[in-house]
């Protein structure tokens, strides 16, 4: 629930606060991405473009993350992405490092798609 709510604080902090683009609703993106070619308004379009490159990394960064035990680079691939999620959030919302848009809301559909694919399961414990 939690991811959840923090998905949603994340569109709308990307689409109010950084060029009226989500950060983690793709299927926004995508449709506005199609509003804005069929209106001919290329620079809006273009906008649209960085956080769908960034969610596809994503994918294919998880895949590399999720493969068998015996090829795994990442131990716990979803307890590191939410690691990485948290550091960037912390890391941008305190302006250490100055994120210009075109950064920052690629960076943020990178990581909340890997964090989304991380967490795919819920694992019950058994019960004794």
């Amino acid at each position: 629930m939690l991811l959840t709510l923090s998905g949603g604080f994340l569109d709308a902090f990307a689409y109010v606060d950084h060029g009226r683009v989500f950060a983690n609703t793709m299927t926004g993106n995508v449709a506005l991405l199609g509003i804005n070619i069929a209106a001919f308004d290329w620079p809006k379009a273009l906008h649209h473009i960085p956080p769908l490159v960034a969610f596809a990394l994503a994918i294919f960064v998880e895949h590399l993350m999720g493969l068998d035990r015996e090829r795994r680079w990442i131990r716990h691939p979803a307890m590191t992405s939410l690691i990485l999620k948290i550091a960037f959030i912390v890391i941008a919302a305190s302006r250490v490092i100055p994120f210009d848009d075109f950064w920052l809301i690629p960076d943020i559909s990178f990581l909340a798609t890997l964090q989304t694919l991380s967490f795919t399961n819920v694992v019950v414990p058994p019960q004794h």
